[in-house]
Formats: C-alpha cells, structure tokens, sequence
C-alpha cells in the first residue's frame, strides 16, 4: 500500500511540475504586451489661452459653402475654398475657426485637395479672437501671387434638435452660415439642403431665398471672423431620420481569416417605421449573420458584387422573424462576418506578422454613428511594437492571453477612414505549447479523480441497506391511468389541429373537446389512490411523481400560449405570417420534448415491474 502511495504522490508531482511550465510559457506573451502597453503616453492638453494674431497673410478669393441634411438627419458642411497669397513670403498653413458648441459637436473632419490628396491639420492650443482654430498645412507652400483650391468637410451632431408629434417631425437647425476664418473673403456663398418634402417654416438670416427644399445665402467683402448665425425651422410628415446611438466593432486578426463582429444600437427618430437597415461592409465578407439576444435575424440579404468593387450594401430586412422599429424606438443586435486575409490585409513573416485595417471602413452605416469604439484583437501576439504604431490607441487591454488595441471616436460617418498599421511578433512555441497545456490539465483532472474515486470505495465503510417490497400493484395502476391521460391529450392536440385546418365543424369540435376535459378530469381521480401511495413511498419513485407534475403544468402553459398565438393571429395583433408559423414551430418543438421527457418517466416506472 505505501509503495503504491509513493508512486501516486511522485506521479502527481511530475505531471503538476509539466503543467506549470506549460502554463509560465502561456503566460509571458501577455506579460510582456501589458508592459510594452503602460509605456505609451498621451498627448498634451490644449491650452485655453486666447492668442490674436496680428496679421493672416493671404485672401479668400471664392468660398462655397454646401450645408447638407440628408434623408438620415446627419448634418455636414463641405468649404470649398479658393485661397491666394498676398505675401511677398511664401504660405505653408491655412487656419479656419469653429466656436465652442460648433467644436463640441463636431465629430469628423477631412481636408483635402480638389483631386482628392489628404491635407494635415490640427487643433491649436490657443484660440484665435476666441475661437477654437485648426491649422491646415498645405502639401506644398503657396508661393506669393498664386492661389490653391482645396475643400473642408465637417460633420456635426446635436445641431439638430427635433421631435415627433401626431406622426410629424418638427426640428430646428442651429449653426453658422458661413465659415469661420481670420481672412478676408470677397465671395461667399451658402446652399443648405434639406431632404424631398421638407415644409421649412422660418429660416435666418432673412435675406436667403428658398427654392424647394433649398436655402440659398451670399455675401461679398466678408472680415475676418465674420459670424452670420443660421438659424432654420423645418417640418417632415415621413421623415426617415436615425442614428446609432452605440457601435462597438471587433477585428479579430486570425491567422487563417479575420471575424469581424459589430454591436449595434440603433434609434429612429424618424416618422417612418424602420423595416429595413443598411450596413456597408468589404465586397469579399462571407459568412454574414444578425443576432440579438433572442436569437439570429432572419433576412439577412448578402449581394453578390463585382470583384473590382470594394464594398457591398448588406440589407436586414426585420419583417422575416422580428418587428419594425418604431419612432422613438431602439433595437439592438450584432453583425458578424468574416474576411479572408490578402496582402492588403496582412502580411506574415517567421516570427512577426503585419496588419493594415481601416477600423470605420470595415463596418458602417449611411447614417450618423454615434460613440464609435473599434477593437482590434490579436489573439496570437505576444509583444506589439508600438514604435511602429501609425496611431496611438485610446486604450489597450489583455484579456485571456488576446492583446486589443482600442480606439474611440465621438462619432464617425459611411466617409470615416482611419487605417491602422500594426507590427506584432508571435510565440511559435507558445502557440504550440497551449494545446499540450490543456491536455496536461485535463490529463491531471482525470488522474486525481480516479485515485479520488479508488480511495472512497477502498475505504468506505459498508452501508446496511432495509429491505422494503415495491407497491408493484400502485405502479401498474399509476402508469395504466397515466397512459390513458397522455393518450387523451394527444387526441386533444388532434383535435384541436384538425379544427385549425378547418377539417371539423365548430359544433362537432366543442362537443368532442367537452368529452375530452371530463375523461381527463375522470382520469385524474382515478389515479389520486396509487399516486398518493407512491408519493408516501418516496425515494425515486416520489421524484419521478413530482417531475411529472411540473411537465404537465409546462404542457398545460404552453398550450394556452399556442391558443393565445393563434388567437392574437386572427385577430390581426401579428401581422406576419412568417412570424407567426416560426412561433408555433417553437411552440410544437416544446411539447415534443415534454411529451417526450413524461414518456421517459413512465417507462422508468415501468421498469420496475416488468
């Protein structure tokens, strides 16, 4: 016996001292991420000072201004400016103006050249005549006499307020008319565009003139900083108008393929009932699903697309197997797809890999997207270097063995773009390891049950056991009656889908549904006696009673649920007929399984006597 001890105790020891190994080198990747993640640092904070300058050389020559509200409620303003330098010095920035309520509700802003060429810009840490400024750098400086054409896009949220009331939206537009800029202007313009069917009630400054859905203001020898307030009210009887409130993607880079995932939370605000919603995802994504807390979304709609096309318009239509979304009304879910890895996606080396992934390009929506957090998990990576990193992370986190890089943004727009580039280095041999880890694991579970189990039975002292005769006449009598019981149900379930598909009358229905309920009724007298019998008995036998019990109580609910479905069908209350025949399956499917757990009660009181 002592020597069989010492070979369970060095046993055990060998394979725990295997496991923790195996675990040290699962470990490190993570350890070193997280120390290379609290090395990163944050920018500094804007300066609130109030700095005028004394002279912006240069003028505007033409600016244009294009404010839009589209069909979704998103407001955008796009400057297409035409600047010329007055210097005798050549130019290389340009500085345009936004005030505070302006500032806190922008939430995306480009700059970009007429053939499209990206321009950087930032935000000063000190205001202009007490505005907040962006200083625009031009690719190349703007020699002196010469002139350059570029655009500015913003997008704004909360300059719209709006409400429903009797089935129409009534909103207000708040904002400026044209840009903000310490230059002098000797042509502005101004066209604010509202969706088809827009009654705009009242509008300033006056002197605009409206045609349509349009409103349309100009100024010439505009001053720097120049402030025209624009102010318009409008109405819509079938407005579409939404937003989403929360986005929250994730772009797991795999080693085979990337799954991407997309939390959604989406509001109309609209007059409109929403019963269909767009996302634009990459044209190669496969394997598309919706899913929300019930269950997955039918009528997901996944377009074949040309192969030169980037990206496709995925549909859901909600009407399939859920309900349309109300005015006032949220709905949330998750889009979930997967891409597979190219060379613009991702390019692998012998220890360290490389990913380039657009984090607001991957997934969106045509209307405003509000608190946008993208996610980027690398399951495999053990360090990430973040030298090479192209933008610095909002957080990062390690959470079971997969590094995330976390990005947040106040909003984003279908035009959003930010290209991350990630550089990461990966642990063959822990990705090798892991596997023999959980097997090691599991092995050393088994292990010591067994030896758990061989102890307990050695050791264990012998239980006398009392002799008792089995009411074999009570369990014949029970089952005999509850097998009748059973078989009234079901000729009550016929029934009642024979009266359903209108193959008996309503007359005949009621009168053989009458004469069902009494012989249930008759039944359940009849097995009072042996079941109370067996019930005093206890042991077994009173767990199988009890269980029988509570699935009759389950059947007798789900029943009445598939009266009230039917009745709230006929009655107009669900309107889909896809919906309706999906909840009866479901229904049908529950008392299956009940029918089928009362038979395995019955046949295990059989067992005993035959």
């Amino acid at each position: 016996m002592n020597q069989k001890l010492k070979r369970v105790v060095t046993l055990s020891m060998f394979f725990s001292l295997l496991a923790g190994i195996a675990a040290l080198y699962s470990i490190l990747p993570g350890a070193l991420s997280t120390r290379v993640a609290t090395g990163t640092t944050t920018a500094n904070p804007i300066a609130a000072s109030d700095a005028t300058p004394s002279e912006f050389p240069g003028r505007i020559t033409y600016l244009a201004r294009a404010a839009l509200v589209d069909n979704y409620g998103t407001f955008s303003t796009q400057d297409k400016i035409t600047y010329r330098n007055t210097d005798p010095e050549p130019v290389s920035y340009f500085y345009i103006c936004l005030n505070e309520s302006q500032t806190t509700q922008l939430y995306e802003m480009t700059v970009s050249g007429i053939s499209g060429e990206r321009f950087y810009y930032t935000l000063l840490g000190t205001k202009l005549s007490g505005y907040n400024t962006w200083q625009i750098t031009f690719p190349s400086p703007v020699m002196p006499d010469c002139e350059i054409d570029f655009v500015v896009t913003r997008y704004f949220d909360g300059a719209i307020t709006s409400s429903v009331t009797n089935a129409t939206m009534f909103a207000t537009l708040y904002h400026t008319t044209f840009p903000i800029v310490p230059y002098h202007v000797d042509i502005v313009t101004c066209a604010v565009t509202f969706p088809q069917n827009t009654n705009i009630t009242s509008y300033i400054p006056a002197s605009g003139e409206q045609t349509n859905n349009v409103i349309r203001f100009s100024a010439v020898d505009s001053y720097p900083f120049s402030t025209y307030l624009l102010h318009v009210a409008f109405n819509h009887q079938s407005s579409t108008f939404c937003e989403t409130e929360k986005s929250v993607i994730t772009i797991t880079a795999g080693m085979e393929s990337w799954h991407v995932s997309n939390v959604v939370t989406i509001t109309n605000k609209g007059t409109i009932d929403l019963t269909t919603l767009t996302f634009t995802v990459p044209s190669d994504a496969y394997e598309i699903t919706a899913k929300d807390t019930l269950s997955f979304i039918q009528g997901v709609n996944n377009p074949n697309t040309d192969p030169d096309v980037k990206f496709k318009n995925v549909t859901i239509n909600l009407l399939v197997n859920r309900y349309k979304v109300t005015t006032g009304m949220m709905f949330s879910f998750t889009l979930s797809f997967r891409l597979p890895l190219t060379t613009a996606r991702a390019m692998r080396g012998d220890t360290k890999n490389a990913i380039f992934v657009d984090i607001f390009q991957i997934v969106n929506n045509p209307w405003h997207m509000k608190d946008v957090e993208a996610r980027i998990a690398l399951p495999q990576a053990s360090s990430i270097d973040f030298s090479l990193l192209n933008s610095n992370p909002s957080a990062v986190d390690n959470k079971d063995g997969v590094q995330y890089l976390i990005y947040r943004n106040a909003g984003a727009t279908r035009f959003s773009s930010k290209v991350i580039t990630v550089m990461y280095e990966y642990s063959s041999l822990a990705m090798q390891i892991r596997p023999l880890e959980i097997t090691l694991v599991a092995g050393l579970i088994a292990m010591f049950f067994i030896i758990a189990r061989k102890a307990m039975l050695r050791y264990a002292q012998p239980v006398s056991t009392i002799a008792m005769d089995i009411p074999v006449d009570s369990l014949k009598d029970f089952t005999e009656i509850f097998e009748e019981k059973v078989a009234a149900y079901a000729d009550l379930d016929t029934l009642n889908d024979d009266f359903q598909r209108r193959k008996i009358k309503k007359r005949e229905y009621q009168i053989k549904v009458d004469d069902l309920t009494r012989r249930i009724k008759l039944l359940d007298n009849q097995v009072k006696p042996s079941k109370r019998k067996l019930l005093e008995f206890g042991g077994r036998f009173k767990e199988i009673l009890e269980e029988l019990d509570l699935l009759e109580a389950e059947r007798q609910s789900v029943q009445d649920s598939l009266i009230t479905l039917e009745r709230r069908y006929k009655d107009g209350q669900i309107k889909s007929r896809v919906a309706y025949e999906q909840l009866y399956e479901n229904y049908a499917v529950r008392l299956k399984k009940i029918q089928g757990a009362i038979d395995s009660g019955l046949n295990e009181l059989k067992s005993y006597f035959t």
